[in-house]
Order: C-alpha cells, then sequence, then structure tokens
C-alpha cells in the first residue's frame, strides 16, 4: 500500500558505530512504521572492544527491518525483512541495492534516507568514511535509472556532510539535504521526534525543517542545516564567479589567503586532519566583501551576489548561540585549505569542475610573493626575571594552545591578554592572582564584558592591528615522511599530556591547599562574608559569585561545624576556634584534591597542545592564525 512517507535508514555499526547503531533503531522503534510512513532499515553491528561493556550490543550481520512501535528500549524486537547471512560494509553497491529494495517493496509518494555512518565531507578514507560524495551520487543514479524515482530528502548522522561539495554532487538525486557541519555525537540523531512529525501535510521542504527544528530542540551541542539542493547549481556557478574576479581582478595572494584563515573552521582542534580544512564558505565570502583591502568592486559584488545565491538555497539552519563565536557556521562549508594539498581526487568532483574552486586555492599557494622582512620588537625590555618568564608562558599558551582549545573568551581583553598586561604592570605573583580572578569572572559572565586591568585607564585596549598572512610555500614530503611526522607528532602530544598533566597537579597543589585551608579557615570562623564583602570592593561581581561557589565545595563542612558547636557551647569564641581548625582542615584537604584533579586535567590538555603543536611548528605543519599571529607579533615581538 502506498504511504506518505517510507524514511530508510542505512547503519553502518562499524568502527566504533555499533552502540550508537543499536540506540538509533530503539528511537526508530519508539515511533515506529504508522498509517502514513513506512519506516525500513538495513543495519550492520560490529561492536569494538569497549563497546562490548554495554550488555546489550552484540555483533550482528546485516540485515533489514521493518520497524514497528515497541516500547522496549533495550532490544531490537522488529521484523527482520531481510538477512544478509554475512556482514555487507557500506558501499556504492550495498546503498544501491538497499535503497532501490525499499523503493520498491514500500511505495509511497515521498522517500527519505538517512545514512548513518562515519563522514568526511565529500572524501573517503576506509574504514573511517566508507562512502565518498561521488560513491553516493552513483548510487542514487542508478537507483532513479532503475525505479525512476530521486529521494525527496537525505539526511546524515554523519560528521561533517553538510559541505558544497557534498551538496554538488547530489543535487540532481534529491530535493533536500541536510546534515552537520562538524564533527556530530553519534548517539544525538533525533529520530523519533523526526518519525513523529512526518505526516500527510509535509513536503521536501517541510521535513528538512523539521530535522533541523528536531535537533534545535533536542540536540542543544549541535549545528544542523537543510538545503533546497535544485538552488546548489546557482550558488556554485556564482562561487565561480569569485573566482574569475579574484584572478582577473589581481587581488593579493596574501589577502586571499587571510580571509581564507580567519573563516571559522568546524573542528580547530584538528590541525592535521582533513576536516580542519572543513570551513564556512560563507563566511569567506563575506570576509572577502568587506575586506577595505580588496579595492574591486568586481570582486565585492561578486562574493556579495555568491553569499546570496548561498542563503537562498537554506530551507533552515540550527546552530547554538554559545557555538557562533567559535565556530559560525552559516550553512555550508567548503575545503578552503591552510597549505596546498589539494590531489587530484578533488578535481572529479562536481562542484570543482562547475566552480572551478581549485583555481582559486592554485592561485594562492602558487607563485606567491616573498614574505617581507619583519621589525623586531624589543617586548621584554624593562621586566623582571620572573615577569619575563610569566609573559613567555602566556605567550607560548598564546601561540600552541588558546587556538585549539575550542573556546572563546567572553571578556575584553580576553583573558590571556588581560593576564599578561597585569603581570607586565604588577609582577608574576600579584598579576598572576589578578589572572586568575578574571578567569572566575569569565566563567560566570553573561555575554561579553569589559574588563581592563585595574589601575590603567579604564579604557579597553583596541585589538592588535589586523595583519596579512603569506601562503606557505609547499615542501613536497614522501608518504614515509608523513607517517614519521605524523607517529613522531601523536608520541609528542602524549607525552605531553603525561608530563603536563604531572607539572600541572604539582604546581598547582601548594596553591590549592593554601587556598582551600584559607577559605575552610574563614567560613569555619563565619567570617567568610566579610572576605567576600572586602573582595567585591577589588574585583567584578562575577569573580565573587564564581568563588564563592567554591567557597561552598570547601567551606561548608567548617561552617556547619561552627553552627554546631556554637549551639551545643553557646560559646562563639569556642564555636570560631573549633570551626576554624574543622574548617582549615577540610578545606586544605579539599583544595588538596581539587588542585590535583583540575592541576592533572589542565595540565594534560595544555601540555599536550604545547608539545604536539610546537613539534608542528618545527614541521613547518602548524597553520597561522591571523588573530594570534597580530598579538604575538605586537605584545611579544614574535
Amino acid at each position: 500500500m502506498e504511504k506518505e512517507w517510507t524514511v530508510l535508514v542505512y547503519a553502518d555499526g562499524r568502527n566504533r558505530l555499533a552502540h550508537s547503531t543499536a540506540l538509533a533503531l530503539n528511537k526508530l522503534e519508539a515511533v515506529g512504521s504508522s498509517k502514513d510512513v513506512h519506516v525500513v532499515a538495513q543495519a550492520t553491528m560490529e561492536p569494538t572492544l569497549m563497546e562490548r561493556i554495554y550488555p546489550e550490543i552484540r555483533s550482528m550481520p546485516t540485515r533489514r527491518f521493518y520497524i514497528q512501535r515497541d516500547k522496549d528500549d533495550t532490544h531490537i524486537t522488529s521484523p527482520v525483512v531481510g538477512d544478509m547471512g554475512e556482514t555487507q560494509p557500506l558501499s556504492e553497491q550495498s546503498l544501491t541495492d538497499f535503497v532501490k529494495w525499499g523503493v520498491q517493496s514500500f511505495p509511497a509518494k515521498r522517500y527519505m534516507l538517512i545514512v548513518k555512518k562515519h563522514g568526511l565531507g565529500f572524501a573517503k578514507s576506509e574504514p573511517a568514511a566508507p562512502l565518498s560524495a561521488r560513491d553516493m551520487r552513483s548510487a542514487l543514479e542508478q537507483v532513479k535509472k532503475d525505479t525512476g524515482r530521486k529521494m525527496d530528502v537525505i539526511a546524515f548522522d554523519s560528521c561533517s556532510m553538510q559541505q558544497l561539495e557534498v551538496a554538488h554532487e547530489l543535487k540532481d538525486r534529491a530535493s533536500v539535504m541536510v546534515g552537520s557541519q562538524e564533527d556530530i555525537f553519534a548517539v544525538d540523531y533525533p529520530y523519533q521526534q523526526i518519525l513523529a512529525g512526518l505526516g500527510k501535510d509535509v513536503d521536501a521542504s517541510a521535513a528538512g525543517a523539521l530535522i533541523v527544528d528536531a535537533h534545535r530542540k533536542h540536540v542543544s551541542r549541535g549545528m544542523q542545516t537543510a538545503v533546497a539542493l535544485n538552488k546548489v547549481g546557482a550558488a556554485s556557478a556564482a562561487i565561480k564567479g569569485v573566482v574569475d574576479a579574484v584572478i582577473s581582478e589581481a587581488i593579493p595572494r596574501k589577502v586571499v589567503y587571510t580571509n581564507m584563515l580567519k573563516t571559522a573552521s568546524m573542528e580547530p582542534q584538528e590541525s592535521m586532519r582533513l576536516v580542519y580544512n572543513f570551513r564556512d564558505i560563507r563566511g569567506f565570502l563575506q570576509g572577502l566583501a568587506k575586506d577595505p583591502r580588496v579595492t574591486s568592486e568586481t570582486v565585492r559584488q561578486a562574493a556579495l551576489s555568491a553569499d546570496q545565491a548561498l542563503q537562498d538555497s537554506i530551507i533552515d539552519h540550527s546552530l547554538p548561540e554559545w557555538k557562533k563565536t567559535i565556530k559560525d557556521a552559516q550553512g555550508y562549508t567548503a575545503f578552503i585549505p591552510w597549505k596546498a594539498q589539494m590531489g587530484e581526487a578533488y578535481g572529479k568532483l562536481a562542484f570543482d569542475r562547475d566552480a572551478e574552486w581549485s583555481r582559486l586555492t592554485n592561485y594562492v599557494f602558487e607563485n606567491h610573493e616573498d614574505a617581507p622582512e619583519r621589525e623586531k620588537i624589543s617586548a621584554y625590555s624593562g621586566l623582571s626575571l620572573t615577569q619575563k618568564i610569566g609573559k613567555f608562558a602566556i605567550g607560548q599558551y598564546k601561540k600552541y594552545i588558546s587556538a585549539y582549545l575550542a573556546v572563546s573568551c567572553r571578556c575584553r581583553p580576553s583573558c590571556s591578554q588581560y593576564t599578561r598586561e597585569a603581570v607586565e604592570k604588577m609582577g608574576l605573583v600579584e598579576g598572576t592572582k589578578l589572572g586568575f580572578m578574571r578567569l572566575l569572572a569569565c566563567a560566570g559572565a553573561q555575554g561579553v564584558i569589559d574588563d581592563p586591568v585595574p589601575g590603567t585607564s579604564g579604557e579597553v585596549p583596541p585589538p592588535a592591528p589586523e595583519i596579512l598572512v603569506q601562503p606557505p610555500t609547499a615542501e613536497p614530503k614522501s608518504a614515509a615522511r608523513r607517517r614519521i611526522e605524523r607517529t613522531a607528532i601523536g608520541l609528542t602530544h602524549m607525552t605531553g599530556r603525561l608530563i603536563g598533566g604531572l607539572a600541572g597537579a604539582v604546581a598547582c597543589l601548594p596553591a590549592g591547599v593554601a587556598m582551600g585551608a584559607m577559605l575552610g579557615w574563614k567560613a569555619g570562623r563565619a567570617t567568610i562574608d566579610v572576605f567576600n564583602r572586602e573582595l567585591l570592593t577589588r574585583h567584578r561581581r562575577e569573580s565573587v559569585r564564581k568563588l564563592v561557589e567554591l567557597e561552598h565545595l570547601v567551606g561548608d563542612p567548617g561552617f556547619a561545624t561552627y553552627k554546631k558547636v556554637r549551639s551545643i557551647t553557646g560559646s562563639d569564641r569556642v564555636a570560631r576556634t573549633v570551626g576554624g581548625v574543622v574548617g582549615g582542615v577540610i578545606g586544605g584537604t579539599a583544595g588538596l584534591l581539587g588542585a590535583l584533579y583540575k592541576g592533572y586535567r589542565w595540565g594534560a590538555l595544555f601540555g599536550g597542545l604545547w608539545g604536539a603543536n610546537a613539534l608542528k611548528d618545527a614541521l613547518g605543519e602548524l597553520p597561522v592564525h591571523p588573530g594570534n599571529e597580530a598579538i604575538l607579533r605586537q605584545d611579544y615581538g614574535r
């Protein structure tokens, strides 16, 4: 019987996806097929050793299910309507067979295909990303040839698939594409809400918006976009206009490259992976259009037209507000590399054929100008030895760590810039104290706050003047050398985590014990409120509020002891003495444990990043971040 929708779910539960595949099937069963919707799935499960800790997870050869509603959220109870007898890895052929079978066996007015797999955008990398964009296009071409039907919606429960290169491959094989621009959590996909919203009055565009809205309401940490694929061709043609204009108008390569690097990466921590180069293409176009160094009105208008064409193709887009400052996705990513690394395979993509995107990257990376000499700045003169040590440490953090934390400072100037200035003006000890209180303020801030260093003019210093970044010269490396370098970087990262974690724990230990004992002592003597009021005269309310949260953790036992002793003895002096001692001991112990935990955790994170990125820098594998580079040159003499 023909229904309104047939939802086809292909779940490749291999390579650490067995648990999430079982969860996905149970989510589908929470709603199941209905009078308006067929739900069928093909799934394979090969649990890794770590996934076997879940008692319900077992190996399962490839099977097809007609999904029916049930209340069992641990076992798959839907009837098996096809048993392949063995594991069929996800491939162009297996996807073709499944979709063709689903279309022919479960007729409907509209079809939605959800592909659950590891994703790498347009690329293929066995076994992590077993299907390329070209493979998917070929599979859906064959389905259309054999059945006369194309997909109304193709959606991805996969990483990094909301990409212009992918959309361009599929533009004639489906009506709507929905996916995420970033690495996703495998267990998050809201299958129940999607199935519950499908019905008679839901066309392809509405179904795409439904998927995005389900993510908006139920996947608070993710981003998701639905696009109309029939408008992608026009957008790609407009992008070709940008490529032609940039090259014909001879826009300086450094200007183009700097705007490439300023564009938000969807995985800013992963500088050695391909996904580091998946960047928001609308951000790049907007950057070109707004850059005062782009003097050509032809280029400006071409960039604005391409951005508008991309906007016109977007049906719905969801991005949590807190993520915008880290990776401001606006609908599509594209391959925007930090160094010359487009292979021959990229040229086979339909997007590159029609938009000629690799012409732009070749223009940037080939025959670029020599880098100008830079005047050395004496950024450490007049500082004491301890101030120089503190500033050097902050500079190392700024160069090798801050850009890879995937966090955004809520304050102006940033916490690292604030601490650097405080150390320069007040010395290492006082500057570090101020920096610590500023970090508390940043953690407790709602929105952006202006917070200059005390004793200064009160005006937030202007940002470092923007610089142009020189495209790196490509250094040919053999496959063996690349493997050796990657192995060395991985080992350095692990070693840095171990050493950094131990060093962080040891460094934080005395401060943690001293602070915990002091706060416990004051809480036990019932003088903590006086202490906090005095802090409010010197520090921001957000800083003190976060410190009070810490005071409760280490000081409540001492204060409870004070109240208990006072009620028993009636003597405030005795209560203060006993409460202070108990509070100091318990607070010091809590401070010790907290310092060990936090010190090791942050030390491991920072140590691993510093070690790996310092080695990348030495090997020529560390990307430049224009904002950081401007600060390093201005304030650290780099």
